[in-house]
């Protein structure tokens, strides 16, 4: 899948992180702002999936979702739209697949590659007014800005 990253290099984010950290606070907070900062993309992707790909390639049409990380060592927390991993019981998603045209894995044609990159830079704007939006007033709520 394309890779979209946003950096945040501001000294004051920083600072505040530092302090949610200090204070003894998850991230949980944070990862639930980034996580709906980041619904678009899954989203989009997920509206637009069968524009690409015959429909009787399972359930595609809710195949992105949105996971959350965090390393402790580099010191980040991020959110990305990505393919759902396959549900116990009888539930079932296009996730697993969705990975070969996310690759794209070489079997797959060049007329049937999805262009992630097109789908997500064409909500990318609004997942970082999101982002701005959402973390200002988590920082505003636990009085670190």
């Amino acid at each position: 899948m394309a890779k979209f990253e946003i950096h945040i290099h501001d000294e004051d984010f920083k600072k505040a992180l530092r302090k949610m950290e200090f204070r003894g606070m998850k991230n949980k907070e944070l990862k639930k702002v980034l996580r709906r900062a980041a619904k678009p993309w899954a989203d989009n992707a997920n509206s637009k999936v069968y524009n690409y790909i015959e429909r009787k390639t399972g359930n595609m049409g809710k195949a992105i979702g949105i996971g959350t990380f965090e390393s402790k060592s580099r010191g980040y927390v991020g959110v990305k739209a990505r393919p759902k991993a396959a549900p116990r019981g009888p539930e079932r998603n296009g996730g697993w697949r969705a990975h070969f045209f996310a690759s794209p894995a070489r079997q797959i044609s060049a007329a049937k590659r999805i262009p992630w990159s097109t789908i997500y830079s064409q909500k990318t704007g609004e997942v970082i007014a999101n982002v701005v939006k959402g973390v200002r007033i988590l920082f505003k709520k636990e009085g670190l800005l």
